[in-house]
């Protein structure tokens, strides 16, 4: 881009002495903020635009666009959201992979309640966070709601890594649209996809929501994070950690809506199951003529 770009390498946590257990590298508001930043989720594309030859708009113009103010917090941006009709701050943070992260008190402020989930876990750049589930019924962003939004709370607090409230909305919620983020003049234009549905790690929610289960996509399939208590998959004997198995190895277009819908009607599925290093493969429910719980098994 014609410019010097200065790194900061944290040589505390690399390489094994990672806290992630993973290397990462990003780009932050020092340099960002010298563009207007334009984030096409719908078709992946970053563009950095030159704010003394583009400017965003005071207004939106059209139905699904939306043009916002935001603040600028220590180069962190930070936007009002409404949850259950109470407004609160978060920061916009395009690297968290879900929907959101509440602080305990940025919940109970909103008046919404968490439990734990079986399986459900999650941590930071700056390592673990205790970490519980909850649902808002509406979530609004501007002029936009979504509706049946699944939040996590980090009742102990998220390391002050969402500004003022320690709160956060990520991935699941901005992918929804095309943004563009203007540091100078503080603010957030969105335009809103026509399809746009409330995803958890990209996986549409609903389906999981009706399957009582949430799910991350693997390489072999979907691997089960959360389990709800007393739903579908629960009855179904799915366990935390149970990957539901593409058939014959191949993923196809409808699988995540097939096997979802599988499970909310207790329908047979596959699953691997991994148990003290060992990997079997077996059918959920078994059936009566199962000898074994296993299939087949490997190492």
């Amino acid at each position: 881009m014609g410019r010097d770009l200065q790194f900061w390498v944290d040589t505390r946590s690399s390489d094994t002495a990672s806290k992630t257990g993973f290397e990462y590298g990003l780009l932050g508001g020092t340099f960002l903020r010298e563009y207007i930043v334009e984030i096409d989720f719908p078709r992946e594309r970053v563009r950095f635009l030159n704010p003394e030859r583009f400017r965003l708009p005071e207004q939106a113009t059209k139905e699904n666009e939306a043009v916002l103010p935001i603040k600028v917090v220590g180069n962190r941006l930070v936007a009002e959201v409404s949850i259950g009709g109470k407004a609160t701050q978060v920061m916009i943070d395009t690297g968290a992979p879900d929907t959101g992260v509440l602080s305990g008190s940025t919940a109970r402020g909103v008046g919404i309640s968490s439990s734990p989930l079986p399986g459900l876990r999650t941590g930071s750049v700056l390592g673990p966070v205790d970490i519980e589930f909850t649902e808002a019924a509406v979530l609004r962003l501007g002029p936009f709601e979504l509706f049946h939004v699944p939040l996590m709370v980090a009742p102990k607090g998220f390391y002050n890594l969402g500004s003022s409230t320690d709160s956060l909305i990520g991935y699941d919620i901005l992918s929804q649209f095309t943004m563009r983020i203007d540091y100078s003049r503080q603010r957030l234009w969105l335009r809103r996809r026509p399809d746009a549905e409330v995803t958890y790690l990209g996986v549409p929610y609903a389906p999981q929501r009706e399957a009582g289960l949430l799910v991350f996509p693997r390489d072999r399939g979907l691997e089960v994070i959360g389990l709800f208590p007393d739903s579908a998959a629960a009855h179904l004997g799915i366990l935390p950690g149970d990957v539901l198995l593409f058939p014959d190895g191949v993923k196809t277009p409808d699988f995540v809506a097939k096997t979802l819908g599988a499970v909310a009607t207790g329908a047979r599925v596959s699953v691997l199951r991994t148990s003290n290093g060992a990997s079997v493969e077996m059918s959920l429910p078994p059936s009566a003529s199962d000898s074994s719980p296993g299939a087949s098994g490997s190492n």
